[in-house]
Parts: C-alpha cells; structure tokens; sequence
C-alpha cells in the first residue's frame, strides 16, 4: 500500500466526519443518513458515531445477503473510523463553535459540504475499502438490475423516511446536499487523483 494512499484515506475520513458533523451543527437539514444517525441517537441513547457504526454493521450483513457472499468485514475498517471521528468533534473538537444566526449557519453548512465534498474525493481513489452504504448502491444493482443512480435514490428514500419517523434533522440543507454534494466530488474526484499521484511521487523520492 503506497503511503499517499494511507496519507489521502485518513485525510479524507478527517474531512469527511468534520464536513458531516458541521453540517449538523449549521442546524439546516442534514444529509440523509446523517440525519437518521441523530434521530437514532435521540430516540435511543448511545451516540451519533456509535449509531453511524451500527448501521454500517447491518448494512454490510445487508449486503452480504444481497450480493450472497460472506460480510466484508474489512470494510468496517471505514465505517468505524469515520463513527469515532465524528464522535471527537461532536462532543470534544467543535463544542467551542456556537453557530447562531442565519449568516453563521448558512457560512458554516457552505464549509460542511466543501469539506465532505473534498474528503469524499480525497478517501475514495485511496484503494482502502470502501463503507458498507457505498457497497450497497453496488449491491442493490447486482441483485436487481437497477442503475447505480435509482439504487442512491432507493437507499436515500429509505434513509430520509427512517429519519423523519424519528425526528432527525431533514430540512432545506437534506435537498441542498442531494444535489450539490453528487456534483461537488465528481468535480474534485480527477483533480485528487492527479494530487495523489504527485504526492506519491515526492515519497518515493
């Protein structure tokens, strides 16, 4: 494994549960399975990361059944890392920042997307494995014969109904992400490959 694939994996979960943890505290609508993890969270204790492992858990048996193979497990790896890291800036790296009005929320939900935008690009060309919810657009393509496209749509129609039912944080923001994010990483997905591959070139000197 090359050290800038290490490098851009871990940067890129940093990114990924500061962007998502921001856009929670911007308080506008967060993204869908975001937004179930705090509803889970408020309906049964335990904690925002806890909850993100949780249903990284059932999603990657989900996908086993699906695809009828054995778990990956490694893919874990992901989801477990990503579930402690937002459990940092939730309750100890972010708890100094009061966003309060319109302006501050709508600067800081801006900065969440840019950040999770940029950690998704960053995380993805890393070659580690990825988390169980991106298996599962695979997964449900390869059981039904949907594109990936509908698949994201099914599994975001599923997250946003779950997360309303228990009261999670869907608002104007939700929509906002559904369609910016998409957009956002495949923007930045080239650019970071072509980075990567620089940055391995200067450690292997």
């Amino acid at each position: 494994m090359k050290k800038a694939n290490v490098l851009f994996y871990i940067i890129g979960l940093v990114f990924i549960s500061l962007g998502a943890c921001i856009v929670m505290k911007a308080n506008m609508g967060a993204g869908p399975w975001d937004a179930l993890t705090v509803g889970e969270y408020h309906a049964f204790g335990l904690s925002v990361g806890i909850w993100v492992i949780i249903n990284g858990m059932i999603i990657m048996f989900i996908n086993a059944l699906l695809l009828r193979s054995r778990p990956e497990y490694v893919s874990l790896l992901t989801i477990m890392v990503t579930g402690m890291l937002m459990d940092f800036w939730l309750m100890r790296g972010l708890t100094f920042w009061s966003i309060d009005s319109l302006m501050e929320r709508g600067v800081g939900f801006g900065i969440g997307i840019v950040m999770l935008a940029i950690g998704i690009a960053m995380y993805l060309p890393s070659q580690f494995p990825v988390n169980p919810l991106d298996k599962l657009m695979v997964a449900l393509r390869a059981r039904f014969g949907v594109s990936l496209g509908i698949a994201k749509i099914i599994i975001e129609v599923v997250a946003i109904v779950c997360a309303i039912l228990l009261k999670g944080p869907i608002g104007v923001g939700t929509i906002i992400i559904a369609c910016l994010l998409g957009p956002c990483v495949q923007f930045l997905y080239p650019r970071m490959v072509a980075f990567m591959a620089k940055v391995d070139l200067l450690f292997a000197r």
